[in-house]
């Protein structure tokens, strides 16, 4: 099997033995090992495990409507909120004034 490299040349692909398997990205690791993180759970999943309604409460879940974003869930005053976290200019926020390298940073300052 050949292959198109970044200036349009075709090459021929190398023996399998010679790829290397495909690593995990860094950041999903790390997500997938943090107690607060549920991954692609429905906005009313998220509500349901934040029981009981403790001010502070909170999980991080992959965004149903805009794939790519994670929204963070906080129980405050008997209610769940849902803030969308962006991820602009190689970084990640959810009010556009502050910004995180990392959704570790994230939830450790707004939780």
């Amino acid at each position: 099997m050949d292959f198109t490299d970044s200036y349009g040349k075709r090459r021929p692909s190398p023996p399998p033995d010679l790829i290397p398997p495909p690593r995990p990205k860094k950041s999903e690791v790390k997500l997938n090992s943090m107690p607060w993180f549920h991954g692609k759970i429905s906005r009313e999943r998220a509500e349901d495990l934040l029981q009981p309604r403790e001010d502070g409460l909170f999980l991080v879940r992959e965004s149903t409507n805009f794939p790519g974003d994670y929204t963070l869930c906080v129980c405050w005053q008997g209610r769940v909120e849902h803030y969308r976290v962006i991820y602009k200019d190689n970084q990640l926020t959810i009010d556009e004034e502050e910004f995180f390298e990392n959704l570790a940073q994230l939830v450790e300052v707004s939780t």
